[in-house]
């Protein structure tokens, strides 16, 4: 009996610890993504290409402790834990939260590479390239070079 009621002091124990630590990781994936929108941004590589080191590292902490917090019962605790359903919808919440600004995230980057994608398009003449003559006639084709004397 004793020795039932000490294992059971120890997974809740680490039960509590896993909680805390998953609402610190998703609050770290949270500023990790606001991080990433920033570079996304500024057209930052090297900050683009740490934040999405740092995201892959906290995505690999957080899917521990699922696995973790999984193993466990966690409704036979609710008597003892009476705040773990609170824990619980506030995780869900942060993470829900944290999915949402990535698929900003996606979307910012996307918006970004057809932006440089279309300059680039320009830059280069492509026949997508479309200006306009003295008439109002559309012309597509290299902008540059095109009836330039200069």
């Amino acid at each position: 009996m004793v020795s039932e009621i000490m294992e059971n002091e120890q997974v809740i124990a680490s039960i509590q610890q896993s909680l805390v630590a998953q609402k610190k990781n998703l609050s770290s994936l949270w500023q990790t993504l606001q991080n990433e929108l920033e570079a996304i941004n500024t057209r930052d590589g090297d900050k683009l290409e740490s934040t999405a080191k740092e995201k892959l590292i906290i995505l690999e902490e957080i899917s521990k402790i699922d696995k973790k917090l999984s193993d466990f019962s966690l409704n036979k605790f609710k008597k003892i834990l009476p705040n773990i359903d609170d824990d619980i919808k506030n995780i869900n919440e942060q993470l829900t939260n944290c999915k949402q600004q990535n698929d900003i995230n996606t979307h910012a980057a996307h918006q970004t590479q057809v932006a440089v994608k279309k300059v680039t398009e320009i830059l280069l003449g492509s026949i997508k390239s479309i200006t306009y003559d003295k008439k109002g006639l559309s012309q597509s084709g290299n902008l540059l070079g095109k009836s330039i004397k200069a």
